[in-house]
């Protein structure tokens, strides 16, 4: 038998994708504003400092967390499709 060339798999990076679509992912501002927070004082959690920023990354997760469940289901991912796409491909 011959070698036979590898097979190629139809596959997308999702973060990047939705990063190149939304320009952030999900509270990334946040969790930024947080940590950058946190170094200024030296990530000394007991003072409070940083209140505001847990609470606006406090915010931002329940706020998608909302989101998600009111869409119900999950939509499908781009994985998803392209799967779909490749046996039909297959098929032909």
């Amino acid at each position: 038998m011959g070698v036979r060339p590898k097979k190629e798999s139809l596959r997308v990076n999702a973060k990047k994708f939705m990063q190149s679509r939304t320009g952030t992912t999900g509270c990334s501002e946040q969790i930024s504003a947080l940590l950058d927070c946190l170094k200024r004082h030296e990530f000394d959690e007991s003072v409070g400092q940083c209140m505001q920023q847990y609470a606006a990354l406090t915010q931002c997760t329940r706020a998608a967390a909302a989101e998600r469940t009111a869409r119900g289901s999950h939509a499908p991912t781009i994985n998803y499709h392209l799967a779909r796409m490749a046996k039909l491909m297959k098929t032909r």
